[in-house]
């Protein structure tokens, strides 16, 4: 806080900092502490009436450190209180704001200690991170990803249309083993009938890969998710390899032994055959942990490597970034 002015008539000004603090378990808040940067020592807060200009500025730190258990959303709000040194003129306040609005709490931080591998911390959760696939190593994935988030009908993790992470605190629970739902309930759900087509030994080997991903709400196989299906059979069935005889350009095509007539239009989700370290590596540095994901948390994808393209139907090739 950086005073440019104090009328000598206020003869001097003191502020008060009042940090407010909303936690149905336990927050432990410590004492407000004013600092001056440019001397560089603890200060009070108050401004004399001569004072002003950068080198009277003072900072006021005050920790709120989470104590509970699970998760849990945190309101904050701020209020400066200023009194000046006029007996016959009363305290003036002013609201700085809070953790935003109630249908949002955009500033409002969620702490949990529910996030496998770490230690119990907070996040902004109305904050949605983007991971960028690298589509310079894994160019067949990334193909597939693209072109899926191009044709389902929400666009999963494109544009304005969220993935949402299946977190370890999910309240969905598989009939089969009366435990949460896993990636691997909906992967089974998706691929685990699946049969890999025949092709030219130059691909290598694959794997069944599924689109959205497992990990995620938007999968296939996630229960009451707004793509789910009956079974991986009504997706659309991709795979990748050579484009055409003859020539050692590499795409995505359409699996025909399995659907002759193509992907429908606006598929619910996909499977392909996409080589297996691809599959395996192309989310391996996804960092749900240190962003501190939970049940619900949405994402965004991103396909570097065909931001140039536009629609489904027109060939686009890839390229390096």
């Amino acid at each position: 806080m950086t005073p440019l002015q104090i009328d000598q008539a206020l003869m001097g000004v003191n502020m008060h900092w009042d940090l407010g603090v909303s936690c149905t378990t336990t927050c432990d808040k410590s004492v407000v502490r004013w600092e001056s940067p440019y001397a560089g020592g603890i200060d009070d807060g108050h401004w004399d009436s001569g004072e002003y200009g950068p080198n009277a500025a003072q900072t006021a730190n005050s920790t709120v450190k989470w104590t509970g258990t699970g998760k849990e959303r945190i309101d904050l709000s701020w209020k400066v209180r200023a009194e000046v040194g006029v007996s016959d003129i009363g305290p003036v306040s002013a609201d700085f704001g809070t953790s935003g609005t109630a249908d949002s709490g955009e500033l409002a931080p969620r702490c949990d200690d529910i996030v496998g591998g770490s230690v119990p911390g907070c996040v902004l959760p109305y904050f949605n991170p983007q991971y960028t696939v690298d589509t310079n190593l894994y160019p067949a994935a990334g193909t597939y990803y693209w072109w899926m988030q191009q044709a389902m009908v929400h666009h999963n993790g494109s544009g304005d249309e969220l993935l949402h992470y299946l977190g370890p605190d999910t309240k969905v629970v598989s009939p089969k083993t009366g435990k949460p739902w896993t990636s691997n309930d909906s992967r089974d759900k998706v691929c685990g009938k699946w049969t890999k087509p025949p092709l030219d030994a130059s691909v290598g080997a694959v794997d069944c890969d599924e689109f959205a991903m497992a990990s995620t709400h938007e999968s296939g196989g996630f229960p009451g998710g707004v793509n789910e299906v009956a079974s991986g059979n009504e997706c659309a069935q991709l795979f990748t390899g050579k484009a055409s005889s003859g020539t050692a350009a590499f795409g995505l095509l359409a699996d025909m032994w399995v659907d002759v007539k193509g992907p429908s239009a606006q598929p619910k989700c996909g499977r392909a055959a996409v080589p297996s370290k691809q599959n395996q590596e192309a989310f391996k540095s996804f960092p749900a942990p240190a962003w501190r994901l939970l049940d619900g948390d949405g994402f965004f994808l991103s396909n570097p490597g065909f931001d140039h393209c536009s629609g489904t139907e027109a060939t686009c090739a890839w390229k390096k970034v």
